[in-house]
């Protein structure tokens, strides 16, 4: 025979359960509290590693903005194209460049009062193009457009970068470089392929 459970029973057993509900709630509240305030001091101690990190960047920041650096370009080539432009009449010239792996950048010298639209016929512009062999030493080359080597296949990187094209070194001053482009204009316009 089954005995029943008393209502008042059932009752004591809901108070026991939550008396002992309440005492592991005020051990977890408790814990969780602790927990919170750790937590809270850790985030506190990170925040002030995370604002001294900051701070420690802007520095560091501030330090590479005052590195001082020289543009080959503006230190070799422009100078280069400022005297060939002085021994050149009616002309003024444009820099382009650096391009590609091998940075080559080269200098048009257009004919004053040339239209846009005629500016690359014939003798409308000189050009020459130079190619950085070792900034460190100082070496530079010029590109020889005569002579193609043909070693690279068209659209490849090589072949897209000018490493046809062999370089040569400088051998004189400004006169020198003068000669080598007006050489080079010369032949293009006597038609020889480039």
């Amino acid at each position: 025979m089954k005995m029943s459970i008393s209502v008042k029973n059932i009752v004591n057993s809901y108070l026991e359960k939550s008396k002992q509900l309440e005492k592991d709630n005020a051990v977890a509240e408790k814990e969780a509290v602790e927990n919170i305030e750790t937590a809270s001091k850790q985030v506190t101690q990170l925040s002030k590693k995370l604002e001294k990190a900051k701070n420690k960047v802007k520095v560091y920041e501030k330090e590479a903005s005052s590195f001082k650096y020289i543009s080959w370009v503006d230190a070799i080539i422009k100078p280069i194209a400022e005297e060939m432009n002085k021994k050149l009449e009616n002309r003024y010239y444009d820099i382009l460049g650096p391009f590609g792996l091998s940075a080559e950048t080269s200098i048009h010298f257009y004919k004053n009062g040339v239209d846009k639209d005629e500016k690359f016929e014939g003798d409308n512009c000189l050009s020459i193009s130079f190619r950085p062999i070792s900034l460190k030493k100082g070496i530079i080359h010029v590109v020889d457009y005569l002579i193609n080597t043909k070693q690279y296949e068209k659209n490849t990187t090589g072949e897209l970068n000018g490493f046809n094209y062999l370089d040569t070194p400088i051998k004189g001053g400004i006169d020198w470089l003068l000669a080598f482009m007006n050489n080079q204009e010369k032949k293009k316009l006597q038609g020889l392929k480039l």
